[in-house]
């Protein structure tokens, strides 16, 4: 449950528009920034927003919402799997992480690569589900969709071009 108030530092019952995106994320919806910069609050983000203000854009996230399954975020790998083995280089991946979509920080990338990568470089992305468990688990669902989503979809329509 998200408890609104901690996000509610004058007292007046609103939360600033800056955090619509980690309120929302924290419900469960993984909207990208430009979802929800489609509301208008983008250029003033310290806007305050009231819960009645907030609950349309929830609702509009909410039915804008877009999964993923397992096979087609396997199927986006398969384009940089050069040896067809279950493995990506990392140095790819990261690349990708940091400059395509909504970019991750380096130090991100870290968080989300550290133990995963083995000692030729490589990254597994297919078999268990762990890989995506561990991003799931970092940001809680956030870096599947709004960090992944791009990719994936970019990767998919390559593939199938």
């Amino acid at each position: 449950m998200v408890d609104l108030s901690e996000k509610d530092l004058n007292g007046d019952e609103k939360i600033e528009a800056k955090d619509i995106g980690e309120v929302v994320r924290a419900m469960g919806l993984n909207p990208t920034e430009s979802d929800i910069g489609k509301y208008g609050y983008q250029n003033n983000p310290n806007e305050r927003i009231s819960f009645e203000s907030f609950v349309p854009i929830y609702h509009g996230l909410l039915k804008e919402q877009v999964e993923v399954d397992q096979e087609t975020f396997i199927e986006s790998f398969r384009v940089f799997d050069k040896e067809d083995n279950g493995l990506i280089s990392a140095a790819e991946l990261r690349h990708l992480l940091t400059a395509l979509g909504e970019k991750l920080r380096d130090d991100e990338v870290d968080v989300l690569l550290s133990g995963l990568e083995n000692s030729q470089g490589l990254v597994p992305y297919e078999g268990k589900w762990f890989f995506i468990k561990k991003i799931q688990d970092y940001y809680t669902s956030l870096v599947y969709y709004l960090f992944w989503y791009p990719i994936v979809c970019t990767c998919f329509r390559s593939k199938n071009a």
